[in-house]
């Protein structure tokens, strides 16, 4: 019976189905690995495809912001420029 369990036939026998059972394990989770960390890859592109679609429109929303800002200002300003001079000229004839 030793002699059968240490014969280099069996030894090797043993070998493969040993080596042959853990590629199978190996590449099943090496597959697995690689679905997972593909699907963390599409998920990562979808939201770098999405904060630099909110990054676009923040940034417009903040050009259209500062240029109504702009206007508004204009707009107090011309105001307070057509009020001042009639300030003045009250002011001056009551004194």
């Amino acid at each position: 019976m030793l002699k059968y369990i240490f014969n280099d036939k069996f030894i090797a026998k043993i070998t493969d189905k040993i080596t042959s059972s853990i590629e199978k394990s190996f590449d099943s989770y090496t597959s697995e690995q690689n679905k997972t960390l593909n699907e963390i890859s599409e998920n990562v592109q979808k939201l770098r495809i999405e904060l630099k679609s909110l990054d676009q429109r923040l940034t417009q929303k903040e050009l259209k912001d500062r240029a109504e800002y702009g206007h508004v200002r204009y707009q107090l300003n011309s105001m307070q420029s057509t009020i001042r001079p009639k300030k003045r000229k009250e002011d001056g004839s009551s004194h």
